[in-house]
């Protein structure tokens, strides 16, 4: 990530610039992440669950109870499967 601190001459803007673009970069390698493993699910409905917010990065207590509402549905709901 660029360091404002560190670019000398540089305007804050151009730095905020470039961390806008790897903030961009790291939503789509998301966006594609979830694609994939949203794929890989395909055949188990429900077994797979993504959250897009639209805050930073953070677990506070509302995400924190969606998360593990989920898992415990998901682990104490359901018999323990096979892989493939």
């Amino acid at each position: 990530m660029p360091d404002p601190s560190a670019a000398p001459g540089r305007s804050p803007a151009a730095v905020f610039g470039e961390l806008a673009e790897v903030v961009g970069g790291l939503r789509a390698a998301l966006r594609r992440a979830h694609a994939l493993i949203g794929e890989r699910y395909r055949d188990a409905p429900g077994r797979y669950e993504a959250v897009f917010a639209p805050v930073p990065h953070c677990f506070d207590v509302p995400m924190q109870e969606r998360a593990f509402g989920w898992l415990a549905r998901e682990l104490v709901s359901r018999p323990p499967s096979t892989a493939r």
